[in-house]
């Protein structure tokens, strides 16, 4: 595999990255399903002339090398650590609903065993790149796993995952290091979840790795021999015939989703090439607006749709719009649905909030902040916070838990403090409140302590 360019660029954070040297490798078989016998591979390749080489090491324990779910799974802890600031010790604290819901799945009893053995593989698979990992502008050699660890409440005692679960999840160090040293590359978080299989998602986050050159330039085909990237792939069956109906679906649903123009193969048998024609690139949402629209309650797909489509000033416009005509006292069913019908009308018809009369009593004006809670940043998280759906507003409360408190409570006390919430034993709002006054170490230190005493831990 020759390459003489790089797919990512520095810069700052997007709403949604891949760390560069994993979206350049392809640590994941983009396979849905492999023999379990299958727990090694080795690549061999060229980067600028030179020799590197990737070898993976797998578990049978857990189904073999990381593959097909995989792929999503690590993106979602990808996400989360990005969403808790890329902490240095690259922890994350989250529930296994969590990471579900925000890969998209089910959150049935099937998808929970699923995701036990995702995180098996990608915690006891070990990685050894040889002059193939970059960092400080130099190509360097390195061991190393996705997740250095993961701890499960209730596992332990026999049970699997399940919506109660909280995970203590540890990004491998190589990879959070390098995230938090910039080195990443964006996706396109509104087209992966438009994608339906995880081979495609897989195949998706390869191809985007080579689309992108140094600098942030983008090139329109890229080609490679076909059991080049069959070992790329990780396919097991390197037969071409194989290799091409294991690939016929993904490309299939990513012309179909626009991301690819056409593929072409051409030659004959082993020397056959496959030459990927990929679709212009659209323009990349604002992260302003996508910030904005997040606040208020929009998914991050959703928020980089509606910023993609619309500029700055007019998101800001309806936003104030829609605030205005909440504040009159109107509740929609769907908050985020009203929003998003704000967003899009262009004939008047939320022109006057004046109109919007209140289905119920306008609620009582809001208490003082609490010290230390009053300034601007903290009330406008509180009423973004407010503004979403009930389910949305739980699961965004355990996050910021997880955010604040997660040097200050093990994962058995976060399994208590989120069943409170979950029964009602605990008020949300207050809490959130709480949370917003005490992010900083000393203080959530305290609160972490008064939570303990409260809950009984």
């Amino acid at each position: 595999m020759k390459s003489d360019s790089r797919p990512w660029r520095r810069g700052e954070v997007s709403p949604h990255i891949d760390e560069g040297n994993v979206a350049f490798l392809g640590l994941i078989s983009v396979q849905e399903r492999i023999p379990e016998s299958f727990t090694r591979w080795d690549l061999e390749f060229e980067i600028q002339g030179r020799r590197a080489e990737i070898i993976c090491r797998g578990n049978p324990d857990y189904g073999g090398v990381p593959h097909g779910l995989d792929n999503d799974v690590s993106l979602a802890v990808l996400a989360l650590y990005q969403r808790f600031g890329c902490p240095a010790d690259g922890v994350i604290v989250t529930t296994a609903y969590q990471l579900l819901k925000l890969i998209g799945l089910d959150t049935s009893g099937y998808y929970y065993k699923a995701l036990e053995r995702s995180l098996g593989r990608l915690t006891h698979t070990t990685y050894t790149a040889r002059e193939a990992w970059r960092e400080g502008g130099r190509w360097e050699s390195k061991q190393f796993r996705y997740l250095e660890k993961v701890h499960a409440t209730g596992v332990g005692e026999g049970d699997g995952l399940d919506g109660k679960t909280v995970l203590k999840i540890e990004l491998g160090k190589e990879i959070a290091a390098s995230v938090r040293s910039r080195f990443i590359k964006p996706l396109d978080l509104e087209l992966l979840a438009s994608l339906k299989r995880p081979p495609t998602r897989g195949l998706y986050r390869l191809l985007d790795g080579r689309r992108f050159a140094e600098g942030g330039a983008t090139v329109r085909i890229f080609e490679v021999g076909l059991l080049e990237w069959a070992e790329v792939c990780k396919i097991v069956d390197k037969r071409p015939e194989r290799v091409r109906r294991v690939l016929q679906g993904a490309h299939a649903e990513l012309i179909q989703r626009g991301y690819l123009e056409a593929v072409e193969y051409v030659g004959r048998g082993k020397s056959q090439r496959i030459r990927y024609h990929f679709a212009p690139v659209q323009s990349a949402p604002d992260p302003a607006g996508v910030e904005l629209l997040q606040r208020h309650g929009l998914t991050l797909p959703v928020a980089q749709h509606y910023a993609r489509e619309y500029d700055l000033e007019h998101l800001r416009a309806r936003v104030a719009l829609y605030a205005a005509i909440l504040e009159r006292g109107y509740r929609p069913r769907n908050r985020q649905g009203f929003l998003v019908d704000v967003i899009k009308d262009t004939q008047g018809k939320y022109a006057n909030p004046e109109d919007f009369a209140p289905r119920r009593a306008r609620p009582a004006a809001v208490r003082a902040a609490p010290p230390g809670a009053a300034e601007e940043g903290e009330a406008d998280a509180l009423a973004a916070w407010k503004a979403m759906a009930a389910p949305e507003r739980l699961n965004h409360l355990k996050t910021v838990c997880g955010m604040v408190l997660r040097k200050h409570l093990a994962p058995r006390d976060f399994e208590l403090l989120f069943e409170a919430l979950d029964e009602g034993r605990l008020e949300g709002e207050g809490l959130y409140r709480e949370l917003l006054a005490h992010s900083a170490p000393r203080k959530a230190a305290a609160l972490a302590a008064r939570l303990r005493e409260r809950l009984g831990g």
